[in-house]
């Protein structure tokens, strides 16, 4: 009789056990499911601010070839000047578009070192939880031999 009310608590201690290995691994995968959109919606974010650049950068070349036109009409020795300046305009464009990119990807990195974190725990739970039901079944094993 002894036997099986041990035997009942530790079934009960299994399915217990089982529960809360099923609820943890319910929250990691919450939390990756988390961190995917988080990482997804950083990336859009910088996706959305190359494009706004992108925009910038070519209103600000139309802009500059216009000056260009409107120079040359009208002042034939300003035309270096005006290049040399079209330059300095093109060259902090791609300064600040090689910025974007830099930030972009230092995002991407830290996102994915925050889901690789994530499953490191995910990973250190599982360990630990099938450590727990392994030592339950040999415990079990041991009452039934019993």
């Amino acid at each position: 009789m002894e036997t099986k009310a041990s035997e009942a608590r530790l079934n009960q201690r299994i399915d217990e056990v089982k529960e809360e290995f099923q609820a943890g691994e319910a929250r990691l995968n919450q939390r990756i499911d988390e961190v995917k959109e988080e990482f997804q919606a950083g990336e859009a974010r910088v996706n959305q601010r190359i494009d706004e650049v992108k925009e910038e950068f070519q209103a600000g070349e139309a802009r500059v070839n216009q000056r260009i036109d409107e120079v040359k009409e009208e002042f034939q020795a300003g035309e270096a000047r005006v290049r040399d300046e079209l330059k300095a305009s093109e060259a902090r464009q791609a300064q600040r578009t090689d910025e974007l990119r830099a930030d972009m990807n230092r995002q991407m990195a830290d996102l994915r070192t925050d889901m690789n974190r994530q499953m490191a725990d995910f990973r250190a739970d599982n360990r630990v939880l099938g450590e727990k039901m392994d030592r339950l079944l040999e415990l079990l094993a041991t009452v039934k031999q019993t």
